[in-house]
């Protein structure tokens, strides 16, 4: 039997030497049982002479898919070309080799700065491979937003400005032609990536925002070409750039038009012919480290981009808005008691359940699931999504960390990643699994809690979104298969940004509007079972939990209140901390509530100590009018 022998190219010509043939090009695979004359040829030995016969050969023979490694890193889609070598197909904002560089974010407005950038478009290349007609314009890029409002680009010419493209209200509007307008349906001042693409053929428009068609329009021809200026981000003259929202305040990334970037910073290495002609750019700076970056702000809350607190809507408080007040927003009937968590118990079997499933009309994508939790306990189950008895998604404690696995036939859980911090140490934590890139198809999982972007952490694996959680799945609170039940509370939990409730919609006198939904369609309970609220408080029964009903002066039964913190005693006045409140003692010299009082206008103070006697007798005697004789009460007013 032969030797396998790869065979690369023919030696090349010596320099200048004219080869007396034209050589085909070199072949590129594996010899085998190669016979001249009746003689097996084999491949030489080290050597002088064998380096005088043989040029890029080399002994054996594989056919090993160079793909199976992923070396595209899961930024990437890896093409095998051969068995010697492959390509990646790099997702967007990601380029390289191997996938592993990604364009960088221009950040506008921070400081509240004014910002904008100028471009000039060069030679498009052609949008579309193929014999169809393409498209005259595609404008495309990576939006993360920080205010509801802003002019993110204007496409003109030397006599018009055809194309504008600004938030209005926290959704995109694109105008071509100054009127033809097309205003998006899902919001994009979120906080977060999402990929806007204008495509203008001949007479129509089409917005598509994160792989979804928002809306189209038709329009008169558009037809840009080289030298028609883009400005990103705003306009020089301020009071044009007013009437559309004011300038942009968030961050732009992988920007293209007609396949072609525009690069406010440059990757090191890259050509400048590849992208459009930068001209100018005022005070914009690299990366998107602004404060607002992953929507730090819950429930509502709109996030300031200079980094003060987020601003909470009614019901909300906090820094992040995370205490929320279910109780103002919706009020319980009146034979219930609101409460804004759920509580799980551990019990002999399984404790708490709470069952959930998608009601049919989710449509967005499920790219991410935030979480708030508070336990001791370190290894438990606290989600599982299961179709049948087979498990599709679970979030577990498993060493006090929080860990997330999405199963990708039942058996082998497809990515697995968990939290770099412990959450199981008694206190309230957030944690949110969001995809890396939630506009591909595949990507990795990240998992942050509360709030530490630097210490989040990346799964190895890719994977797919949480869509299949749209229909026909069930959604466990609380317990999985092997009934490794949570003892401790969950807050407000979000999949794809749609909440899963702890009350049934006919339990709540307001019930929720919106179209998409998961439903509480099952509850095992047993609440308020070896539960103390703390001192003087009171645990309250309920279907989904347990309450507690805490004294004025106690947050969540645990702290007691300071009531003396905000001094409320003047003039050198003594504060008493009271259980239910606060107590002044006054100096000799001041009286009142607060010793507001001074006790030296003496006629003042006795005419107000007297009718204060006197409402206060009237008072009790008003209170106590059904048990005192009316002759009586007559003479005791007389007198």
């Amino acid at each position: 039997m032969g030797v396998g022998v790869v065979v690369g190219s023919c030696r090349p010509p010596a320099a200048g030497a004219r080869p007396w043939f034209e050589a085909p090009a070199a072949f590129r695979g594996c010899f085998r049982d190669v016979v001249v004359d009746s003689e097996l040829v084999l491949p030489r030995g080290p050597g002088p002479e064998a380096e005088e016969i043989q040029v890029n050969v080399t002994m054996g023979c594989t056919d090993e898919d160079l793909c199976g490694g992923a070396p595209c890193g899961g930024r990437g889609r890896c093409v095998a070309e051969g068995w010697r070598d492959y390509r990646c197909v790099c997702h967007r904002p990601y380029q390289g080799a191997d996938c592993q560089r990604e364009y960088v974010p221009a950040r506008f407005g921070a400081g509240s700065l004014e910002s904008y950038s100028v471009f000039s478009l060069v030679d498009p290349p052609s949008t579309l491979a193929s014999d169809q007609q393409p498209p005259t314009l595609v404008v495309s890029m990576f939006v993360h937003t920080e205010l509801p409002s802003g002019l993110l680009l204007v496409l003109a010419n030397s006599s018009s400005q055809y194309l504008r493209v600004w938030l209005e209200e926290g959704r995109v509007k694109v105008q071509l032609n100054g009127h033809e307008s097309v205003r998006g349906e899902d919001a994009s001042a979120d906080g977060r990536f999402r990929l806007l693409t204008v495509e203008v053929w001949d007479h129509v428009a089409v917005l598509t925002q994160a792989g979804h068609t928002q809306a189209s329009v038709s329009i008169r021809p558009v037809q840009p070409r080289p030298g028609d200026k883009v400005f990103i981000g705003g306009l020089p003259d301020p009071r044009a750039a007013a009437v559309f929202g004011g300038y942009f305040r968030g961050c732009v990334q992988d920007l293209r038009i007609n396949g072609r970037p525009l690069q406010v910073f440059p990757l090191p290495g890259s050509v400048p012919a590849e992208s459009h002609r930068l001209e100018q750019s005022v005070h914009v700076i690299p990366g998107c480290g602004s404060d607002c970056a992953g929507a730090p702000c819950l429930n509502g809350g709109v996030c300031d981009p200079r980094g003060e607190d987020c601003s909470c809507p009614p019901g909300a408080a906090g820094r992040r808005c995370e205490e929320v007040r279910w109780c103002e927003l919706s009020p319980c009937p009146s034979s219930a008691v609101c409460l804004s968590n759920v509580t799980l118990r551990a019990g002999a079997f399984g404790g708490n359940v709470l069952c959930y499933r998608g009601n049919g009309h989710i449509t967005r994508p499920l790219t991410s699931l935030l979480l708030h939790l508070r336990t001791r306990q370190t290894d438990a189950t606290v989600l599982q999504a299961r179709r049948g008895s087979t498990p599709l998604l679970t979030v577990s404690l498993r060493g006090s960390h929080l860990a997330m696995e999405l199963w990708a036939d039942g058996e082998v859980a497809a990515v697995s990643v968990q939290s770099g911090g412990p959450v199981a140490d008694g206190r309230w934590h957030t944690v949110e699994l969001r995809m890396e890139t939630p506009a591909a198809e595949r990507s990795r999982w990240v998992v942050e809690d509360d709030g530490r972007r630097a210490e989040a952490r990346l799964s190895d694996a890719v994977g797919g979104s949480l869509d299949f959680l749209r229909e026909g799945v069930d959604i466990l609170l609380g317990a999985g298969n092997s009934g490794e039940g949570l003892d401790g509370c969950l807050g407000p939990l979000e999949i794809g940004g749609i909440p899963l409730p702890f009350h049934r919609d006919e339990e709540l006198s307001l019930p929720r509007p919106q179209k998409e939904q998961f439903l509480l369609w099952k509850v095992e309970a047993d609440t308020c079972w070896d539960h103390r609220c703390g001192p003087g408080a009171t645990c309250l029964r309920g279907v989904e939990g347990y309450g507690c009903l805490c004294p004025r002066n106690m947050t969540g039964c645990e702290t007691d209140v300071d009531e003396c913190a905000s001094d409320p005693c003047m003039h050198g006045g003594l504060c008493l901390d009271q259980q239910a409140g606060w107590e002044c003692v006054c100096d000799q010299n001041y009286w009142g509530l607060h010793c507001q009082m001074d006790a030296s206008d003496f006629h003042l103070y006795l005419f107000l100590a007297l009718w204060q006697n006197f409402l206060q007798l009237l008072s009790y005697q008003m209170w106590h009018l059904d048990e005192v004789p009316e002759i009586e009460w007559a003479n005791q007013v007389e007198d």
